[in-house]
């Protein structure tokens, strides 16, 4: 199920300008009817692209590219809410194709997926893009399969961002009996997309809403810390990142400032969070946080519960990584007992 939702929500997107003109770079029109896989799929970093349902009944979503260095692309996905799921691309010459998929509701689960086993099998685009092209989207381990095909091309299509000239329609096929069809303008991506059920009834159509370029992803997450009682409580954090960055590391710069501010104690040099670290053996799947043994006598110096301070981080670090199963505090890669003084 989630495969074939992510299948879904993918046709919400892949948009993208390379113009970087607004409205009025949208508004231009060449009369082209044959397109490229590439020229219907442009990748920018730092861009944000924002989808809103046309009547407002359900919530947009947005999309922020992760990697832009192909050949695979990785795009984390939002909704009001936060960040939902991660999306990886197989980009050719000749095709574009969605080929794992991550679902992480409520979690900042950061990481690139390339080197990842697939799990999911969409052909996004294929060949050459021009009337009456066909291909398999997608195909089902019950032998079932979806199919595209190019329907039309030379439309005009308007959504709030702008009227897209020499747009191409794309109708997909699923098994099931429902249809979709994509419109997709060069230097831009997917524009509009509209569902429909079985009875060939409007489902829901979602259209392209705005393109912010040269900006950050943002995101939000709880910092633990023990209170004047001893008692957890958490503060919400916004973190930044941009295209290519370091997840870890910016997580882990974020941790030194917060708890830094929060109990009067400079983390850096031989005070540290010297690290985190990941197994991800599935029958493990645990988070290592490393402290230095310098930061921890420093705690106890300045009165500080060093087990209340740790228990409080494990906390941070658990809701920040939460598809692992389990985190494990070290002080210098020795093991440290949650309830020492």
């Amino acid at each position: 199920m989630f495969k074939k939702y992510l299948t879904a929500i993918l046709l919400l997107v892949l948009t993208l300008s390379l113009c970087g003109l607004l409205a009025a770079c949208g508004d231009k029109g060449t009369g082209q009817v044959s397109f490229t896989v590439a020229e219907l799929t442009p990748i920018l970093a730092n861009t944000i692209y924002e989808y809103t349902e046309a009547e407002e009944r359900l919530d947009g979503w947005s999309y922020f590219w992760e990697t832009t260095d192909g050949p695979y692309y990785q795009r984390r996905v939002a909704d009001s809410i936060g960040p939902r799921w991660v999306e990886l691309y197989l980009l050719t010459d000749e095709d574009f194709a969605l080929v794992y998929g991550n679902e992480v509701p409520y979690t900042l689960y950061h990481q690139y997926f390339a080197n990842e086993p697939p799990n999911m099998g969409s052909m996004i685009l294929r060949g050459t893009i021009e009337l009456g092209a066909e291909w398999l989207f997608a195909a089902w381990e019950s032998g079932d399969y979806d199919t595209a095909e190019v329907t039309a091309v030379g439309l005009n299509v308007k959504t709030p961002f702008a009227t897209f000239r020499d747009a191409v329609e794309i109708t997909i096929n699923y098994y099931t009996g429902e249809t979709a069809k994509q419109y997709y303008a060069k230097d831009y991506g997917l524009v509009r997309t509209v569902f429909y059920n079985e009875d060939g009834e409007v489902a829901s159509e979602f259209v392209l809403a705005n393109i912010i370029e040269n900006t950050v992803f943002k995101t939000e997450a709880p910092f633990f810390f023990p209170d004047e009682n001893g008692e957890l409580d958490f503060e919400v954090v916004t973190i930044e990142y941009t295209t290519h960055a370091n997840f870890n590391e910016i997580f882990l710069n974020t941790a030194r400032e917060f708890y830094s501010n929060k109990f009067g104690i400079e983390i850096n040099g031989d005070l540290q969070i010297n690290s985190v670290r990941f197994n991800r053996d599935p029958d493990e799947l645990t988070v290592n946080i490393d402290f230095s043994a310098e930061l921890t006598d420093e705690l106890k110096k300045a009165g500080e519960r060093v087990d209340e301070f740790l228990t409080a981080v494990k906390f941070t670090v658990s809701n920040f990584y939460r598809a692992f199963h389990d985190v494990v505090i070290t002080v210098d890669g020795e093991a440290f007992a949650l309830d020492a003084a």
